[in-house]
């Protein structure tokens, strides 16, 4: 099979049809069945052909490795596996229990995507509960308390914002998401069985340590560019979510995970 793209509308022609500048790619069905885990998808890959080439370098060196949602790796536990889970708030619905976070406010904080920031190297939560010298105008005060009747978590969970711009760099944002929090259903955030949070606490001093170096893990660079890649289309769905592949690190696992 062979891939076209990306093209755009000038480079459809009623003559010629496609024209020979666009990229193509000639997919070998072991290579692509290794990459797809035999769901036969393609992946988006830039024009340029030296990004093109690193992305092509990144797919095959990713492909190989464990999926999130897979049983049997690190991250796993011995009778569940990692679930990605939609926040609990539908904004429509809740919205009466939903209100702006004013200066010297008090209340479980609410969190939606336009609470998550990047920039070329960083990744993190701008909310007010956690940032007072947020303007009083700004668009992250709106809709930014939980006044309803759903308890907060009690413990920090990760949490990750898909980014539908295309012209932005990243595709995903993950957090380390504070106990105490109320999450839209904008937003995700992992389900990690309990045995494994455990193993993680123990090893880094603490669950908001261990949670934080998670975080820095799924926020790679690679890993995003798989999404990137990947990405069928401006909504991330929990399946995107799932197949992402997990590296390798070491930890002090038991041996029917290492």
């Amino acid at each position: 099979m062979i891939s076209y793209g990306p093209a755009g509308s000038d480079d459809l022609c009623n003559v010629r049809g496609l024209d020979p500048s666009v990229p193509r790619l000639v997919l070998d069905r072991e290579r692509w069945e290794r990459w797809s885990r035999a769901d036969w998808s393609v992946p988006r890959l830039p024009a340029d052909r030296f990004e093109r080439d690193r992305m092509l370098k990144t797919i095959d060196e990713l492909a190989e490795l464990p999926r999130l949602a897979e049983e049997g790796h690190w991250l796993a536990g011995e009778s569940q596996r990692v679930r990605v889970r939609v926040g609990e708030i539908d904004q429509t619905n809740w919205s009466a229990d939903i209100k702006p976070w004013r200066k010297g406010s008090r209340g479980a904080p609410f969190v939606r995507g336009i609470h998550f920031r990047n920039d070329e190297s960083n990744v993190w939560l701008q909310h007010p509960a956690f940032d007072s010298t947020i303007p009083s105008t700004a668009p992250e005060r709106k809709q930014a308390k939980w006044c309803g009747p759903l308890k907060p978590a009690d413990q920090p969970r990760l949490a990750c914002q898909a980014i539908v711009n295309a012209q932005q760099t990243r595709r995903l944002r993950w957090i380390v998401l504070p106990a105490r929090c109320v999450l839209g259903n904008s937003v995700n955030h992992l389900q990690i069985p309990d045995d494994i949070l455990k193993l993680l606490t123990a090893e880094f001093g603490g669950l908001d340590e261990a949670l934080g170096w998670l975080c820095e893990l799924l926020n790679s660079q690679k890993l995003d560019a798989w999404a990137r890649a990947w990405a069928a289309n401006n909504n991330v769905n929990n399946y995107e979510l799932e197949l992402l592949p997990l590296p390798p690190v070491q930890l002090q696992v038991p041996s029917n995970l290492a």
